[in-house]
């Protein structure tokens, strides 16, 4: 990644970072312009590449000519134009200015692959009632067909992509069938078609960003999250499942769903092991936003809905019945004390907790909603407006 910003004006005077660029109105003279067809004051251009795919995000057409005319220099490069596909994602711009990515075609072509163009699709990805269906799926299989091994692998690998991209709400199932790659069998091959029906009725729902649906407390350009974990869920080692997702402008922009590292006495200690994930991921992405230009102003936000949790994320002390947790999950203390300040952590209700579905299978009744949300398809219910006031801190902590 590439980020460089030019003054745009004879006179000298010019923004130093992307937010300072986008705050100033499109208002100055052409006469002391030093690039004519931008009208702010400081010209941008950020570079992001993939191999040899580079995508250029700028406000001024001459200087991304100019890029591209120094780049020809060296090697040949041509420009496509305004991006509409890239890495096998569509990406369109309304009016509005929201920005949305759909991975339909690419959808279209597993379910071709796998000969379910047709195929009757389902609400979730994965059963709610699962006790049953882990029982099964969990079964050893003693002599695995290396040619369902082979399918298996190329179809979670499909999975995989499209959740990396643009289908967050899978996470949980294609985390939990890829643990199967080397061993799987029928049962395992039904589920992953069952997540491909899911994707069937899914394929044109896009994921979506918009700076004008952010909501109070959440600011345009400015990182929250959610994190989850589920308590000893996972057998016969009985690990536990946790995810984090984190939102800018309205919209999923990274997500996880995987299982914790060490055996976990409590949920509230799973809950603290996700935390401090999600903490280490909201770390890097304000790292990430602040060399955009994107400056968090405040504290990222995380939301989450054991109360425990929270109460031990504050304080790197622990009692009598939290000391066997690892001092390293303190570090979500650190991160909160007065000295760093760039974690907040605060105490949500269950039924707006997003990262639930990264955390466990769920009905179709909470799945959808939670789903829409992270694709950013509906207004979210904030925390301000839904927390349960038991678990909640005080409004002026928000």
């Amino acid at each position: 990644m590439f980020v460089k910003i030019v003054p745009n004006t004879k006179s000298g005077k010019s923004a130093s970072t992307f937010s300072a660029v986008l705050d100033t109105l499109p208002n100055g003279p052409e006469h002391d312009r030093i690039h004519k067809d931008c009208p702010y004051e400081s010209c941008l251009i950020i570079l992001c590449s993939y191999v040899d795919d580079i995508l250029a995000f700028t406000n001024c057409q001459s200087l991304a000519d100019d890029f591209l005319a120094y780049c020809n220099k060296r090697f040949t490069m041509t420009c496509d134009g305004e991006a509409h596909w890239y890495l096998s994602v569509k990406y369109t711009r309304d009016p509005s200015g929201a920005v949305s990515a759909s991975q339909e075609l690419y959808i279209d072509k597993i379910l071709k692959r796998w000969s379910m163009e047709s195929c009757k699709p389902l609400l979730t990805p994965f059963p709610a009632k699962s006790d049953i269906v882990l029982d099964e799926i969990l079964k050893p299989i003693e002599n695995p067909d290396p040619v369902l091994n082979k399918q298996f692998q190329e179809i979670i690998g499909q999975l995989l992509y499209c959740q990396q991209q643009t289908v967050p709400e899978i996470s949980w199932s294609v985390s939990f069938l890829a643990r199967f790659t080397t061993k799987a069998g029928a049962p395992h091959m039904a589920l992953a078609k069952k997540v491909l029906r899911y994707l069937q009725g899914c394929k044109r729902i896009p994921l979506r960003w918009c700076a004008c649906s952010c909501q109070q407390p959440h600011l345009p350009g400015h990182i929250y999250g959610y994190a989850d974990a589920s308590f000893a869920d996972i057998k016969p080692d009985r690990l536990s499942s946790m995810g984090y997702v984190f939102i800018i402008n309205n919209g999923a922009v990274s997500w996880r769903s995987t299982r914790t590292p060490l055996v976990t006495l409590s949920a509230a200690e799973s809950e603290i092991i996700a935390l401090s994930a999600a903490t280490q991921e909201a770390v890097y992405l304000r790292k990430l936003a602040n060399e955009l230009g994107f400056t968090q102003t405040s504290p990222t936000t995380l939301y989450e809905d054991c109360t425990a949790a929270v109460a031990l994320s504050k304080e790197n002390r622990f009692r009598n019945r939290s000391k066997h947790i690892a001092l390293r999950w303190s570090f979500v203390s650190e991160r909160q004390h007065p000295s760093v300040g760039d974690i907040q952590v605060i105490s949500v209700s269950c039924k707006i907790m997003l990262a639930d579905i990264f955390a466990s299978p769920r009905p179709a009744a909470s799945f959808i909603p939670f789903r829409d949300s992270l694709l950013g398809r509906t207004s979210r219910i904030t925390p301000l407006d839904s927390r349960d006031p038991c678990l909640s801190p005080d409004p002026g902590q928000v």
